[in-house]
């Protein structure tokens, strides 16, 4: 799983991807647990808070992510 950032979050204990393809992982087990497309983009950051996910999406604005149903909003443009 290639990536231009990777992040680790205390709050969920798991390890973000930042590329084309946001990769997810567990911290524990090594294991993937998801591959998000969030479009053109190499960062990402998580707030450990209440684990919600920011990706810059160059033409898109701000997409927000969260682990509750794979809900997702957009902020920012």
């Amino acid at each position: 799983m290639g990536a231009d950032e990777i992040w680790f979050n205390r709050g969920d204990d798991r390890v973000y991807f930042g590329n084309a393809n946001m990769g997810v992982v567990d911290a524990d087990t090594y294991q993937v647990i998801t591959s998000v497309a969030v479009g053109p983009t190499h960062t990402l950051a998580v707030n450990s808070e209440n684990n919600h996910i920011f990706v810059p999406v160059t033409g898109a604005g701000v997409k927000v992510y969260t682990d509750d149903g794979d809900k997702e909003g957009h902020s920012g443009k």
